[in-house]
């Protein structure tokens, strides 16, 4: 969870009225960690090899292979502990027997069994590292001592001890040998040795806790949250841990291992297909025909995830010709039904009679039959997707929990099993306390709202903006001939709503009011089709339409809480034409009742977007008098849709990617004339790298179309994860270069590039040292850096909702440019309240804000953005 406002889990009251002083250090959510003395690790480079020869990569065929192989090594019931796989490498925290003389084939053409699809497995070499030498290791006291040095650790299972004592009575106890020490052993990457620990940890979890996607619950442990009358929403909601080892550099230039520890919510239905099917009562003979035909809509193309092992499926149809009882096991002899193939799983069925059965698409593009009671459907309900932020949101004090919760499952003793021994029986030592970072409180920024000054809430000002006014004279304004679009279902009352969003937008004075009456108002119908058809048909180039068009577009889909299925054909059509447009979507409000200030508050809303859609700052900042002027600010973001299961060709796929760039000119140090110029490309699916061509070409209409010969250039790039940051910056930097390069009268210095990657989706979390409370809006954390000593880096924290945990967002800076460390966070906290979606400071500053807000906005778009008239939206931000 976690939004743009809201209290944030911190404490603004205290006892004697007022804000509490802001916190000047910080507790995260790293556990740090330590590598014993003597640490190791076995890496064998292995072969994974289909019939052809070419690489298997599915991971069931390489687990199937690997299980097979190690079988032949360590006999029929191998202690897999401390042994990890992939196609291409094994990790071992020992020499494997049976391997010494190498290259081998483990697994050849000869060996049959059910893993083999005629795969072959071979291991080519071994490899023997240790960690990084910036790493920082236990005290030689966990040691061996005198000439036979060593850890405190087994050398033929993996098993830890307190003292010599206890390991050499173990090792004559069972003829083993202690983990001797060993020379000429080589420092790993850093790559290698995080993958290693990642490997481990993970396995030292799954011996306590079930893996979920990339996270591991306990599903014994879950809540059934209720809506505000008490009814159930019909979900139950797992606190999922995820759990990874990274290296992080502080102040002091040492290098700490540490373990993030970071708190999730999975959201399941409560309720089964079976269940909603047949509305809570199965029965033993087929639903009546149309009840299995709404069923097939609803689930075919869908993804359902089953109850007992939580995997997901594609859904290709439903078979209500069988049930459990009476469908047969594929190609197997003697015939087994599913009824009884589940029960030898130790899954049994309450309703083995009751039809359909899911079928599935599986591994190899085989068919599934899966009992519709053992799975629930992944979509969520409308009204549940609303209250999702509330129920799947965690508060400070309870992530504070989750990290006592981890170490309990991974330190030795703090359990009665031995799920606490896998960690230091490899060599990894974790420590009691988390990693303490020195806080800096940015003071509250300056803003200034049209018309009345500063707010009297630096953090939310929604309250003062009412009052806001530009004084412009009438004669001065522009009137927005306004084509009104309204669903058929609000024929009786739109012109009431339409003339109250009339008297709100010309309450603030400004350059641009709504005409009294449109110039057209049509009837969108009952659906998708005959919406963007009745658009399309009043705004046709072949008709008279007068300048200064807005689009105004009262919707109510079916169904509550949707949104109307023709809102990115709709969009799609004005931005090709350049008209600026607003949706009112009356699920969520009906604005025709008289007298509700929920509805007032939306249309306010409304009012004000329309406004900054024309280019209008309600409220503005001021940016540090260092930064060089005109400059030229940039945003950019790639929007990836998820992956969909398309019923017609059978795979699951996803739509091409979308890139956005908004570029925004700043001529004065407060951000009142701002300008905004933004382009979205279309791009390969899953494509985020290679933006620099991109880039280059917006820059330079931008420079154009906005008639500037720019002095300095800062960018923000979202979404770069941390191992793409080099390549990513080398591209788009030297895009920018060449951009710059062609403005008008371009200093002879050259002009500075401040670059930096912001990063908003990541686990690192700051608390106060007493676990109870978040950051405050404006809390700086400069401390903590990544690995690279050339990069610095940055978390500021904005604002979130009073029940979740406030996020910060992580800025790498890879080119400081001609700025200071100090004036590049200033600039990037300044940005940060000027968003116009939202009267508070947000996480990002407004360049990348509006970049994401594009790439997903125009990633709906059914066709190719080369259509759109990007330079008809000169200085207007159309897609807020």
């Amino acid at each position: 969870g976690g939004g743009r406002g809201g209290g944030g889990g911190y404490d603004h009251k205290r006892k004697h009225g007022g804000p509490p002083p802001a916190p000047r250090e910080a507790k995260t959510n790293l556990v740090l960690a330590k590598v014993t003395p003597h640490f190791r690790f076995y890496v064998y480079s292995t072969n994974c090899l289909d019939a052809t020869g070419g690489q298997v990569m599915q991971q069931f065929r390489v687990r199937a292979l690997w299980r097979a192989g190690l079988k032949k090594l360590l006999g029929d019931r191998p202690d897999l502990r401390g042994i990890y796989f992939s196609a291409t490498q094994m990790f071992c925290h020992r020499p494997l027997p049976g391997l010494d003389d190498l290259p081998r084939a483990l697994i050849s053409e000869e060996d049959k069994g059910p893993w083999n699809y005629g795969d072959k497995l071979q291991i080519i070499k071994v490899q023997v590292w240790t960690a990084p030498e910036k790493v920082e290791r236990a005290k030689h006291d966990d040691a061996l001592e005198g000439d036979l040095r060593g850890d405190l650790r087994c050398g033929t299972c993996v098993k830890p001890f307190e003292d010599a004592k206890q390991l050499l009575v173990h090792c004559g106890e069972q003829n083993h040998q202690p983990l001797y020490a060993m020379d000429g052993v080589r420092p790993a990457t850093e790559e290698l040795f995080l993958t290693y620990c990642n490997y481990a940890v993970r396995q030292a979890l799954a011996e306590k806790l079930v893996l979920w996607d990339r996270q591991f619950v306990d599903t014994s442990e879950y809540t059934e949250p209720q809506d505000g009358r008490g009814n159930s929403l019909g979900v139950e909601v797992y606190r999922a841990y995820e759990c990874d080892f990274g290296l992080h550099r502080t102040e002091d230039q040492a290098l700490h291992l540490a373990l993030t520890v970071d708190l999730r919510a999975k959201v399941r239905r409560s309720v089964t297909v079976l269940e909603e099917i047949w509305d809570g009562r199965p029965g033993d003979q087929a639903p009546p025909p149309h009840v299995q035909e709404q069923a097939r809509r609803q689930l075919i193309g869908k993804v359902v995830i089953t109850k007992h092992d939580r995997r997901k499926y594609d859904v290709v149809d439903l078979d209500f010709d069988h049930s459990p009882d009476t469908k047969m096991i594929p190609d197997r002899e003697p015939q087994l039904s599913h009824t009884a193939y589940f029960q030898s799983r130790d899954v049994k069925l309450k309703y083995p009679k009751s039809s359909p059965m899911i079928v599935a698409k599986g591994r190899r593009d085989n068919t599934v039959f899966l009992p519709a009671e053992l799975v629930c459907n992944q979509d969520l309900d409308a009204r549940v997707k609303q209250q999702l932020p509330k129920v799947a949101s965690f508060r400070p004090d309870v992530r504070n929990k989750a990290i006592d919760d981890i170490r309990r499952h991974l330190i030795p003793g703090a359990m009665k099993s031995k799920s606490g021994q896998l960690l230091p029986a490899l060599g990894i030592v974790l420590a009691e306390e988390c990693l303490p970072v020195p806080v800096f409180a940015l003071p509250p920024q300056e803003v200034t709202l049209a018309g009345i000054g500063p707010p009297r809430n630096t953090t939310m000002w929604t309250p003062d903006l009412s009052k806001a006014c530009f004084r412009v004279e009438p004669r001065e304004q522009t009137e927005l001939q306004v084509l009104l679009v309204h669903a058929g279902v609000l024929s009786r009352g739109f012109e009431m709503v339409y003339a109250r969003l009339v008297d709100l937008v010309a309450s603030f004075q400004s350059r641009f009011v709504l005409s009294r009456r449109p110039f057209a108002v049509v009837n969108s119908g009952g659906n998708a089709r005959d919406h963007y058809g009745s658009v399309e048909a009043a705004l046709n180039p072949n008709r008279e339409i007068p300048e200064n068009v807005f689009v105004i577009d009262f919707s109510k889909a079916a169904g509550r809480g949707k949104m109307d299925p023709a809102y990115g054909v709709v969009k799609y059509i004005l931005a090709q034409g350049g008209f600026l447009s607003q949706f009112v979507n009356f699920n969520t409000c009906d604005h025709t009742r008289h007298g509700d200030r929920k509805s007032g508050t939306i249309l306010a809303g409304v009012a004000r977007q329309i406004l900054s859609k024309c280019g209008v700052a309600l409220w503005w900042t001021d940016l540090p008098k260092e930064i060089p002027l005109p400059a030229v600010l940039v945003g950019a973001d790639v929007f990836h849709a998820p992956r969909s299961f398309d019923p017609r060709t059978g795979s699951r796929g996803r739509k091409r990617s979308c890139a956005a760039v908004v570029v925004q000119v700043i001529k004065d140090h407060d951000t009142r004339h701002h300008r905004i110029y933004s382009e979205a490309h279309y791009r390969d699916a899953g494509q985020e790298e290679q933006l620099g061509a991109i880039v280059n070409e917006v820059v330079r209409a931008a420079i154009t179309e906005l008639k500037i010969s720019p002095a300095s250039c800062m960018m923000w790039r979202d979404g770069v994860s941390h191992a793409q940051i080099a390549p990513v910056a080398a591209d788009e930097m030297g895009a920018l270069r060449a951009a710059l390069a062609a403005a008008p009268e371009p200093p002879p210095s050259g002009i500075p590039i401040t670059y930096m990657v912001c990063q908003k989706r990541i686990s690192t979390k700051f608390l106060t040292m007493d676990g109870k409370h978040g950051m405050p809006p404006g809390a700086v954390i400069k401390s903590l850096h990544r690995p690279d000593p050339g990069q610095m880096t940055f978390y500021i924290h904005g604002t979130c909702p009073p029940f979740s945990t406030p996020k910060a967002v992580r800025f790498t800076v890879v080119d400081p440019g001609a700025l200071r460390f100090e004036r590049i966070i200033d600039t990037t906290w300044a940005l940060c309240h000027v968003y116009s979606n939202w009267a508070g400071p947000v996480k990002m500053p407004l360049p990348a804000m509006l970049a994401s807000k594009l790439a997903e906005h125009a990633g709906a778009f059914p066709e190719d953005t080369k259509e759109i008239a990007w330079r008809k939206f000169n200085g207007c931000p159309f897609f807020l």
